[in-house]
C-alpha cells in the first residue's frame, strides 16, 4: 500500500512541476530555459526535461534559442521539428563516423607492434599502412572523415 502512495505522490509532484513551467512558458513571451528556471526555481536540467515530458504528453511546446512558446496552429511546430530532424541527422553522422573508426581501429590493433608504443609515442590510425584490400577501404574512408571534419 506504500508503494502504491509513493507512486501516487510522484505523479502529482510530476503534474505540479509539468503546471509550473508551462504557467511559466505561457506567462512571459519566450522565455529562454534559464527564465523558465528562474520563474520556477528548477535547475535548467529539470526545465529541459520537463519540457521533454509535455511534449510526450502532447503539449505542443516549441522551443529555439531565443526560447520557448506554446504552438496555437500546427504550422508553429515546423521550426521546432526541424530543429530535432537536424539533431536526428548530426546523432546519425557521429554514429556513422564513430562505428567506421572502430572498424579501422580494429584492423590497426590486429596489425600492430605495441612496441611502438612505448617512448616513442602515440602512433595515429591514421599512419597505418593497410595491407589488404578491406584494410585500404577502411582507412581510406577514415582519412576522409577526419579531412572533412570540422575543426575547432
Amino acid at each position: 500500500m506504500l508503494r502504491k502512495e509513493w507512486k501516487k505522490l510522484q505523479r502529482a509532484k510530476r503534474k505540479r512541476r509539468e503546471l509550473a513551467v508551462t504557467v511559466a512558458i505561457e506567462t512571459i513571451e519566450k522565455p529562454t530555459m534559464a527564465a523558465v528556471a528562474y520563474m520556477t526555481g528548477f535547475a535548467e536540467r529539470d526545465v529541459r526535461a520537463i519540457v521533454q515530458r509535455l511534449r510526450l504528453d502532447g503539449v505542443e511546446v516549441c522551443g529555439d534559442s531565443s526560447g520557448y512558446w506554446i504552438a496555437k496552429k500546427a504550422d508553429d511546430l515546423t521550426h521546432t521539428i526541424n530543429i530535432f530532424k537536424a539533431r536526428i541527422r548530426t546523432t546519425a553522422e557521429v554514429l556513422f563516423a564513430l562505428e567506421n573508426r572502430k572498424k579501422a581501429m580494429r584492423i590497426f590493433e590486429s596489425n600492430i607492434d605495441y612496441s611502438m608504443y612505448t617512448n616513442a609515442g602515440y602512433v595515429s590510425i591514421l599512419d597505418f599502412s593497410p595491407t589488404t584490400d578491406e584494410e585500404q577501404k577502411t582507412v581510406k574512408t577514415l582519412r576522409k572523415d577526419v579531412k572533412h571534419a570540422p575543426q575547432d
